[in-house]
């Protein structure tokens, strides 16, 4: 157009002296929130790395987000110039007329509509936030590699059938399922572009003539073919050392690829990429063949022969399971396998292949799974800087004679060890793989959640091991169990992830089932009827209002298990029986923090039940309950437990205990109470009560320290603290009790300090008292901006006006509120 060259000559100059993209961009990709989304990590992982690809909003990369037209003309000057001397692109003239001079990307899109490598739309636009197709991004990145869009005709009529040839000669779509005639998707656009930083750049010897025609039009003759650039002697070869250079040895030096250099945890052969030196990640290499179930020997062979491989002869084999010490095969033992019908492998197992350059097959690696069970969580401690946190996770090893082996695993050693953390309980089922061979295992070379499937069991053939459950048929994995009951029967199903099932249990009660009494009384419903109601406290600690229908009325302060039909409740007396879902009694008893089980029921019935990870001890006194997270210490009082057991031959887990007649000696607050940051100047709601206006005050509140959504009250709160609350049902305003909540000192007990405090390791010192924080939830309320919400964070703290919840048996703290603070 008019005016590009104006605007290149007033600021391309210094983008055509650029040469080298530099370090100047180090981001880590696992750090966005949606990384678990991405398909593509590899390249997600590298382009991001080197600073091509950005996060999107909200630190999200956005995998599936589709690309503008501009911000592929981004990518292409990141990809060639390096992010920081991109940026420096800009322009004082609109390079288009629906691109204004001071638009983000103007710089970008004259610098290549200059460099032919994109151009716009007709009639002086360019649409610059219209989607890119696969074959437009594919055009952009060829012409960045140094084709001519004239010579290789990637304009005009043909255009769209030439591109998508040349890119995949050039390897462009490598490892994609796309069609390029598509909108191209973020993350698709970092393979591609990362599949373009590994292929050849190339050059003319002669580039033509272009020959005028009478009708306006040209021709080009005589031009050269395209040829690889060779590289210099000892240059250009930090990607692959074939004296050809890549688009990532012309432009992005700093990048290099170590081919061959290990394997990855699994035992696959691997390469692993670095960014000015720093490691980026390890990648296994693509295999040639892989198989998810059983395959016959003589199958193997005539599918290594179709795909064009094969096995060297007079050579040996090695071959890998799940990251162990790798092994080898005689010939003679693979060339034996190879002509048997026997199955090698099996369902679930994954079987890799992995050949050389010379299309050898060198490599056999199994990756072999199984369902393993949750037995012991460690948490964290905020007092050291080490990592404490692992699992205990058992699983059965099918093979003769059947054994339990037990694994530990922590973040260093297992993949997928963080997620799996964050979401298990004691109890709960994992797929594990275990490192090497059983006979030595002692960790896991990962870790994850199994998909699981909930229905009936409509029919179970155990000769063909495969289930139906409603209506869909799953086959057995190997390593799980091989028989079934074909009952109908509700059960879940766990598969793993080639949807193989490892494990059919019958699903166990849902939800609460037990519920503490703490208030009897009478209300009327929106009918004006006059309706039986109870206050309660669930065995998962919820604090509910139900109606109930009951001869004779429920008893306070007094447990019941219970059913639910149309929004009303009937109360139950608890069970004798140890089983699953069951709240019993066991009368009164000793329990330490330190335990880890306790015995259940009576007589012949008795059994040993462990304390679930995720343990709710309540206690319940005087139509008021402490809601406690964890093993509590208990003396010599009447509880109720409820119970948790997937099978009758599992262990018994206690999910929730009932401790009646005493206030908690505890380290956490009461579901049912409230901290209230205090002020002379609250906020206003207005809430129609009966068809009438009602006004309340708006405060800052927090329970168990997550701030409360929407907090009003009737009452004044001028002094922050804490408080006992109940929630009104017609207005959803809090009742709290009349003044601040404190407990007696030697059971729960509230300290405040407005003075000189110390935290040394997770000790915090006021008054010559030292109260052990490192459990505790740390909530900043003094809205100063510093984020005093952590242990580390309060060390840095001289003066500051605190309110705990401390444990007076221990002078353990829970929940710490800064109110105000100085920092040193």
């Amino acid at each position: 157009m008019k005016n590009l060259k104006k605007v290149l000559s007033l600021v391309l100059a210094l983008a055509m002296a650029l040469s080298l993209m530099t370090a100047a961009f180090a981001a880590d990709a696992s750090d966005f929130n949606d990384y678990d989304d991405v398909t593509y990590t590899e390249a997600v992982d590298v382009m991001t790395a080197i600073g091509v690809f950005n996060g999107a909003s909200g630190n999200n990369f956005a995998p599936n987000a589709t690309l503008t037209r501009e911000q592929a003309a981004k990518i292409i000057t990141y990809m060639m110039m390096g992010q920081k001397e991109a940026d420096k692109l800009t322009t004082v003239i609109a390079p288009y007329a629906d691109v204004a001079a001071d638009r983000w990307s103007a710089g970008a899109i004259a610098w290549c509509s200059e460099k032919g490598i994109l151009a716009g739309i007709g009639g002086g636009k360019f649409a610059p936030t219209a989607q890119l197709t696969g074959l437009e991004f594919a055009k952009m990145l060829l012409v960045a590699l140094g084709y001519d869009a004239k010579i290789e005709k990637l304009e005009g009529s043909s255009w769209a059938i030439n591109t998508a040839t040349l890119a995949i000669n050039s390897g462009l779509d490598d490892d994609m399922e796309i069609s390029l005639s598509k909108a191209l998707t973020r993350e698709e656009a970092a393979q591609m572009a990362f599949n373009a930083m590994k292929a050849d750049t190339v050059d003319y010897a002669d580039r033509g003539t272009d020959i005028k025609l009478s009708d306006g039009t040209s021709i080009l003759v005589g031009a050269s073919k395209a040829e690889p650039v060779e590289s210099a002697k000892n240059w250009a070869k930090q990607i692959v050392d074939d004296g050809v250079v890549q688009f990532a040895e012309q432009y992005c030096r700093d990048l290099t690829l170590v081919g061959n250099a290990t394997a990855d945890s699994f035992g696959r052969p691997a390469h692993q990429w670095k960014y000015d030196g720093d490691k980026i990640g390890t990648y296994a290499d693509k295999a040639v063949l892989t198989y998810t179930a059983g395959v016959k020997g003589t199958d193997l062979d005539k599918d290594v022969d179709d795909a064009g491989y094969t096995f060297k002869k007079d050579t040996d084999i090695k071959y890998n399971r799940n990251g162990g010490t790798d092994g080898t095969y005689t010939y003679a033992q693979v060339s034996a396998a190879l002509k048997s019908t026997t199955k090698i492998g099996g369902n679930g197992v994954v079987l890799e292949l992995y050949a050389n350059d010379k299309d050898e097959i060198t490599k056999i690696v199994a990756v072999v799974t199984y369902l393993g069970e949750v037995k012991s969580i460690v948490k964290d401690k905020a007092s050291t800087k080490a990592d404490e946190r692992a699992l205990t996770v058992e699983y059965k090893d099918l093979s003769t004679p059947q054994k339990t082996v037990s694994l530990k695993l922590t973040a260093d050693d297992t993949t997928g060890f963080d997620d799996v953390y964050d979401a298990v309980k004691v109890g709960d089922k994992v797929l594990v793989t275990p490192k090497g061979d059983n006979s030595s295992s002692k960790t896991a070379v990962s870790v994850a959640i199994p998909e699981t499937v909930t229905g009936k069991i409509t029919r179970a053939n155990n000769k063909d091991g495969y289930i139906i459950v409603d209506g869909t048929t799953y086959n057995y994995a190997k390593t799980g169990a091989q028989s079934y009951n074909a009952k109908d029967k509700t059960v879940t199903v766990y598969l793993d992830t080639n949807g193989y099932v490892l494990d059919a249990t019958e699903q166990g009660s849902d939800g609460d089932s037990a519920v503490a009494v703490l208030k009897v009384y009478k209300t009327l419903n929106k009918d004006g009827q006059i309706v039986d109601m109870i206050k309660g406290v669930t065995s998962d600690g919820e604090t509910v209002t139900w109606q109930y229908d009951n001869d004779p009325d429920p008893s306070e302060n007094k447990v019941y298990t219970y059913t639910e039909k149309d929004g009303v409740y009937t109360l139950g007396n608890v069970n004798a029986s140890v089983a699953d879902g069951n709240t019993l009694n066991p009368g009164k008893v000793t329990i330490a923090k330190t335990d880890k089980s306790m015995t259940v029921g009576t007589g012949e019935g008795a059994k040993k039940a462990y304390f679930a990870s995720d343990v709710k001890f309540i206690f319940v006194n005087d139509g008021k309950a402490t809601v406690l997270d964890g093993v509590q210490k208990v003396n010599d009082k009447n509880v109720y437990v409820t119970l948790s057991q997937d099978k009758s031959t599992d262990p018994v887990y206690i999910t929730a205990v009932y401790v009646m007649g005493t206030t908690a000696a505890s380290s956490t607050t009461s579901d049912d109470l409230v901290f209230v940051v205090g002020t002379d100047t609250p906020g206003s709601a207005s809430v129609i009560v009966d068809g009438k206006e009602k006004k309340f005050n708006v405060y800052t509140a927090y329970i168990n320290g997550e701030e409360v959504n929407d907090f009003y009250t009737s009452t004044k709160v001028e002094t922050s603290g804490f408080y006992s609350v109940e929630k009104d049902n017609d207005s959803g305003a809090y009742v709290l009790d009349g003044n601040s909540y404190k407990i007696a000192e030697g059971k729960l007990a509230v300290v405040t300090a407005d003075k000189e405090i110390t935290v040394v390791d997770s000790i915090l010192t006021v008054d010559s008292k030292d109260y052990d924080i490192s459990q505790a939830t740390i909530v900043d309320v003094s809205e100063k901006g510093e984020d005093i919400d952590s242990v580390s964070a309060l060390r840095d703290v001289t003066k500051a006006k605190v309110m705990m919840i401390v444990n007076a048996d221990d002078m353990t703290a829970s929940y710490v509120y800064v109110l105000t603070y100085t920092v040193a």
